[in-house]
């Protein structure tokens, strides 16, 4: 899957990355609002909590999670 925030990045440490939840919407193709509403629906990969306020995506997780999504489609 071609997408700029995963490209931008050295080969190895794109999929290493942890996105916020805008950048991890962009990466699934959906609006933040959507995106917040599946994470507390619990249909995205668990969340890093990165400080009290704060959460992150791991990019490899949401990746895993796209293309599992594509192969039931």
């Amino acid at each position: 899957m071609k997408n700029p925030i995963h490209n931008s990045l050295p080969d190895g440490l794109g999929q290493e990355r942890v996105l916020s939840a805008r950048q991890a919407a962009e990466l699934c193709g959906i609006s933040v609002a959507t995106f917040r509403r599946q994470h507390w629906a619990r249909r995205l990969p668990p969340a890093i909590r990165l400080s009290e306020r704060r959460l992150g995506w791991r990019a490899k997780d949401l990746l895993a999670h796209i293309e599992s999504r594509a192969d039931t489609a």
